[in-house]
C-alpha cells in the first residue's frame, strides 16, 4: 500500500486522495502491466471520481511503468469503519497477493430523528428507556443532543436521559426535539392482566404459530398449544378452552396438558365454548351438522344437555353465558342477537340483523352480568340483558373484527382485534388503548 488509506468523511463522500497500490516481485523489481482487482466494502470504487460509485462488484486497473495501480473511492451510506481490497493477478488469472486499506465513514449532516421503537407498552410504575437519535437521511445517528417531553406528563412521565416511566392507565405522546426536528414516540399504559390468545407466528424471526399466554404489557409470553382459535378461561383462570381441529380443547397455562373437553359425549366436532363466570356451566355448539345445535355441561363437560335450538330450519349459535349459566346470549340466524333461557328453551330476542355486510354478531355477556358488547358491522356497541337501546363504544374508523373481543374480569374493559394488532376499550367512556406489541395476536381473552 502506497498512500490514500486510513481517509476519513461523511457518507458518499468521494475520498480527495486516490488510493495508491504498488506491486513489486521477489527482488523489488516493479510489476508491469499486471491487473489489480479493486473491490470496495462499504464503498464504490472506480478509474475516476464521477465513476467511483458505478462498479458494484469491483473494477480491475493495470500497473503502470513503476508497478503502481490506482483508484478513487467514494463511501457508502452506512456509517462506520470500512475498507478496500487490491488484489494482484497472473496471466493465468491466479491470485499474486492483495493488499486492504482502511476508513472510516462518518454521519452526514443531521437530517430527522430516529426512534428504535415508536410505540411501547408498560404497567403503572414500571419504565424503559427511549432509543431516539438525531440522524442523517440514511439513519445513521450523530452526537447531537436530543431532549424529552411527556405531552400528558399525568400518565407518563420522561426524564432528560429519555427514561420514561409510566404513572397511570392511560395513553401518552412523549416528544423528542434535536437539531431542529421533532418526532413523537407512545406509550401504553394497561390495567394489569394476562391474555390467552392465537399467535400467527413470524417466518422471519422463526416464531411458531401457536395458543400463546401473554400480559397486556407483552411480557411473560409462553407458548402452550398449537394453533387453534377462540380461546376462552375457566372461571378459575387455571385453564384454556379453545378450538382446535373441529374440537374444543382444554390446556392449562403451562401447556402441560391438551385435551378434548368431551373425551366421549353426545358431539363428534364443537365450538364456541363459553364459560358462566360461577365456574358451573360451558356452553358450546355441536359443529357437525349445518344446525349446529346449542349444548351446556357442567364445567368438566360431562352430561351434555341439548338445549336448543327447537327446529333445525336455523341456527343458534356462539353462545356467551351469563354468570350464573342459566341463560346464554346467542345469534340467531334469521333473528339476531338474544338471551337464551335454559330452563324454558326459549329466547328473547334484542338486536335484529341488520342488513350491513356482517350483520349484528355476537354478543359478549360481560361476567357481572350488566351489559353485552356485540358488533354491528365492525363497530362495537353495548347493551343490556334486557335490551336498552344500544350505545355505540368505538368509531367506524376503528374497524374491528367482528368474533375476536373480550370483556375484562371486572367488567371494565373490552379487548378486541383490530387490523393492525389489539385495542383495550374502556367501557366507560370508549378510552383506547392500543398495544403496541400486539401485531401477531388473534383471538384474545383476559384471564378471570
Amino acid at each position: 500500500m502506497l498512500s490514500g488509506a486510513d481517509q476519513s468523511d461523511t457518507v458518499q463522500a468521494i475520498l480527495p486522495n486516490p488510493l495508491i497500490v504498488e506491486a513489486r516481485d521477489s527482488v523489488g523489481r516493479p510489476l508491469v502491466s499486471v491487473p489489480v482487482r479493486f473491490r470496495g466494502f462499504g464503498s464504490g470504487v472506480g478509474p475516476d471520481p464521477d465513476s467511483a460509485f458505478d462498479f458494484a462488484g469491483g473494477w480491475t486497473a493495470t500497473t503502470d511503468s513503476r508497478g503502481r495501480a490506482s483508484t478513487f473511492v467514494r463511501l457508502g451510506s452506512l456509517a462506520g469503519p470500512i475498507h478496500v481490497t487490491a488484489v494482484t493477478i497472473d496471466s493465468f488469472g491466479f491470485r499474486l497477493d492483495s493488499v486492504s486499506a482502511n476508513f472510516l465513514v462518518q454521519p452526514g449532516r443531521a437530517a430527522r430523528l430516529v426512534i428504535g421503537v415508536r410505540d411501547s407498552t408498560a404497567f403503572v410504575g414500571d419504565g424503559y428507556g427511549l432509543r431516539i437519535a438525531v440522524a442523517d437521511r440514511f439513519s445513521n445517528p450523530t452526537t447531537e443532543p436530543v431532549t424529552f417531553q411527556s405531552l400528558v406528563p399525568t400518565v407518563a412521565a420522561v426524564d432528560a436521559t429519555g427514561r420514561v416511566t409510566a404513572r397511570a392507565i392511560g395513553r401518552a405522546a412523549i416528544m423528542a426535539e434535536g437539531s431542529g426536528f421533532t418526532d413523537t414516540a407512545w406509550i401504553t399504559v394497561p390495567p394489569s392482566g394476562l391474555l390467552a390468545a392465537i399467535d400467527v407466528g413470524d417466518i422471519l424471526t422463526r416464531v411458531q404459530p401457536g395458543l400463546v399466554v401473554v400480559r397486556l404489557d407483552g411480557s411473560g409470553y409462553r407458548h402452550i398449544g398449537p394453533l387453534g382459535e377462540l380461546p376462552e378461561w375457566t372461571a378459575a383462570g387455571d385453564s384454556i378452552l379453545y378450538g382446535r381441529d373441529g374440537r374444543l380443547h382444554l390446556s392449562d397455562t403451562l401447556g402441560s396438558f391438551d385435551r378434548p373437553l368431551l373425551p366421549t359425549g353426545p358431539t363428534t366436532s364443537e365450538a364456541w365454548g363459553s364459560y358462566s363466570s360461577n365456574g358451573q356451566w360451558v356452553f358450546f355448539n355441536d359443529a357437525s351438522g349445518f344446525c349446529q345445535p346449542l349444548y351446556r355441561a357442567p364445567s368438566d363437560g360431562s352430561q351434555a344437555v341439548w338445549v336448543g335450538p327447537g327446529a333445525c330450519d336455523s341456527m343458534v349459535v356462539r353462545p356467551s353465558s351469563s354468570p350464573d349459566g342459566l341463560r346464554a346470549a346467542v345469534w340467531h340466524s334469521l333473528y339476531g342477537i338474544g338471551i337464551l333461557d335454559v330452563a324454558s328453551g326459549a329466547i328473547t330476542y334484542l338486536i335484529p340483523n341488520c342488513p350491513c355486510p356482517y350483520t349484528n354478531f355476537p354478543a359478549r355477556w360481560s361476567p357481572d352480568g350488566a351489559m353485552l358488547a356485540y358488533l354491528k358491522d365492525t363497530v362495537i356497541f353495548i347493551t343490556t340483558p334486557s335490551g336498552a337501546t344500544p350505545i355505540q363504544l368505538t368509531p367506524a374508523i376503528a374497524s374491528y373484527d367482528r368474533l375476536a373481543f373480550k370483556w375484562s374480569p371486572d367488567s371494565q374493559w373490552l379487548v378486541a382485534r383490530r387490523r393492525n394488532g389489539l385495542d383495550l376499550i374502556r367501557v366507560q367512556d370508549g378510552l383506547r388503548l392500543p398495544l403496541g406489541w400486539s401485531q401477531r395476536f388473534w383471538d384474545p381473552a383476559w384471564r378471570p
